[in-house]
């Protein structure tokens, strides 16, 4: 049994990229699919801007700078703890 060699691996793999990226301009880029995620990820922003109190925005923004790193260690924390390996005391 023969393995491929890298240069076979790599031509595969770009050919592969270029039938990925002519999929996603032929069939996904402006469906109607990917207009409605579109809208998804940039109305609630708008919404957001329209109803927040502008005059607290300094406040609001600070509240989100200092919480999201307390999320991220809490998440990262929990990923160690399900991650540690148990004890070897045999």
């Amino acid at each position: 049994m023969s393995y491929p060699t890298k240069e076979e691996i790599n031509k595969v793999d770009n050919h592969l990229t270029e039938l990925r990226l002519e999929n996603f301009i032929h069939d996904d880029l402006l469906s109607p699919q990917w207009w409605l995620l579109l809208a998804l990820l940039i109305i609630p922003w708008i919404v957001w801007w329209i109803l927040v109190d502008k005059s607290r925005i300094k406040q609001i923004w600070l509240f989100g700078v200092f919480i999201y790193p307390c999320h991220l260690f809490r998440r990262y924390r929990q990923r160690v703890e399900f991650m540690e390996l148990p004890d070897k005391t045999n």
